[in-house]
């Protein structure tokens, strides 16, 4: 959904989806979501109003505008379908060093991914060291990669909370995305999270939370993942047009601009064979020696500057 003269538009519906085939067109402006009045609201608003629902069905009012005449009121109930193809897959590989790798692929962050990656840590509880491979993950929905950071970062009582992100405006305030409390699944088991080029947003997001608090040793195929840290958002025009203008952008809890730096990897290496690799034992450093590493880390971190947050100024 897109915002035009304060009503949202809606975007073009997929083919097969119910909201074509009941009769949703792009071009429609949406009226009312499940009796709430969306005329004035913005397209997270209408999302909200969408996920409200639960598993319930959605009741959609939008107008359709004639090429000649008034426009056209219609009604929709369309029921909330999950899709049955799971964006995560995982398995327990048996490395020939003796060793067990939770193996877990996250293709992009979608509405389940976060109630799907708290299955995998279920299930993987035996493996001697998790990794996380989101090479292509080019990011999605924001709030399951923070759901995540709450399975395998701990919030200690006592500690300040840990952060997923800073939140920069473009005037310089500061805002701060934390860690969910109580959702921790695993927070001890070695971890390794594996990126490359196409790595972006909400995938770099929790790379570079788990990385700056030490908790998973990263490794790239490339220098730098993507590098999509911007917030943009849509700003219409008296013609009708829209301009989208970039609002904020994210920084890793150690404030490294997510967009002008990607996420840096600890080590770089050909991923070309990852899973082969794997059970051949290769790419896994020696559990203890990496827990050991992350320990070493974790000293060598100055708490202050993580709370500190990015330098404060006129903003960019």
């Amino acid at each position: 959904m897109t915002k035009q003269d304060s009503v949202i538009i809606s975007a073009p519906p997929l083919p097969d989806s119910q909201g074509y085939i009941a009769g949703v067109r792009m071009g429609d402006k949406v009226l009312f979501i499940n009796h709430v009045d969306m005329r004035g609201k913005t397209s997270a608003d209408a999302m909200r109003a969408v996920e409200d629902t639960g598993d319930r069905e959605v009741e959609l009012v939008v107008s359709e505008k004639e090429e000649k005449g008034p426009e056209m009121v219609k009604s929709f109930r369309l029921r909330k379908k999950k899709s049955s193809k799971s964006s995560l897959s995982y398995e327990l590989i048996a490395a020939s060093n003796q060793k067990k790798v939770g193996y877990i692929r996250l293709k992009e962050f979608d509405g389940r991914s976060g109630g799907d990656m708290a299955d995998a840590l279920k299930h993987l509880s035996s493996s001697d060291l998790l990794l996380l491979d989101l090479r292509g993950n080019p990011g999605g929905l924001l709030q399951e990669a923070i759901e995540i950071s709450g399975y395998l970062l701990e919030n200690v009582e006592g500690e300040p909370s840990k952060k997923v992100a800073w939140v920069q405006t473009r005037a310089g305030d500061l805002e701060t995305i934390l860690v969910p409390n109580g959702k921790t699944i695993d927070a001890e088991t070695p971890l390794i999270v594996v990126v490359d080029r196409r790595t972006a947003s909400a995938s770099e997001v929790l790379t570079g939370s788990l990385q700056d608090y030490c908790r998973a040793y990263v490794i790239g195929s490339n220098k730098r993942s993507f590098g999509k840290g911007l917030i943009q958002g849509a700003f219409p025009l008296s013609d009708g047009s829209g301009l989208m203008l970039t609002i904020a952008k994210y920084f890793t809890p150690d404030f490294h601009d997510i967009q002008s730096q990607g996420i840096r990897p600890d080590e770089t290496a050909n991923l070309m064979s990852l899973r082969a690799s794997l059970a051949s034992g290769g790419l896994i450093p020696d559990s203890d020696a990496l827990k050991d590493n992350m320990a070493e880390c974790r000293a060598s971190k100055t708490t202050a500057k993580m709370q500190q947050g990015p330098r404060r100024g006129g903003g960019y």
